[in-house]
């Protein structure tokens, strides 16, 4: 009969295995993980995009008193365009939203005067943009964004008013 009593030496020659079969184990899911992180986090820009865009126009209209200050118009009867109508006790501003050469723009200038496409400064990346005053007090904002998703987000006022003049 052969001595089959495990030597201190064996005992810990298969520890060692097992350490680098685990080790190596352990690694090879953190790898796959790292990887699904990255790929969901590349499939989500476009949720980021409608994110932002919704952010920024909800940051913008919390600015006004009311939804009597925001309407819709068209630069040149072509390109939607998102007005909000602002006073201090000098001067009347509107600030006007839209989308061109791929570009949300931002223009403003004192009421009345005229908005051309070329006069607004760059906010972000857009491939399009459309505004609609749904109803009183909802303002329905539609957009595709730079990787060609169509994404609407509509948002509400508590006190309504405003106007849809195309």
């Amino acid at each position: 009969m052969k001595n089959t009593k495990l030597t201190k030496k064996r005992i810990n020659i298969i520890i060692l295995i097992c350490f680098i079969v685990i080790t190596t184990g352990a690694s090879i899911v953190l790898a796959l993980l790292g990887t699904q992180v990255y790929t969901n986090a590349t499939a989500d820009k476009s949720q980021q995009a409608a994110y932002d865009t919704f952010a920024y126009f909800t940051g913008q209209l919390r600015k006004c008193e009311n939804f009597s200050q925001v309407r819709t118009a068209s630069l040149g009867g072509k390109i939607p365009a998102l007005v909000i109508s602002s006073e201090d006790s000098k001067t009347s501003k509107e600030t006007w939203y839209f989308e061109y050469e791929g570009s949300l723009k931002k223009a403003v200038v004192s009421s009345g005067n005229t908005v051309t496409a070329e006069s607004g400064e760059d906010i972000m990346v857009l491939n399009s943009a459309d505004f609609r005053v749904t109803k009183p007090g909802l303002l329905e904002i539609s957009i595709t964004t730079e990787n060609g998703d169509d994404i609407t987000f509509n948002i509400s006022f508590a006190n309504s008013g405003g106007t849809d003049n195309e």
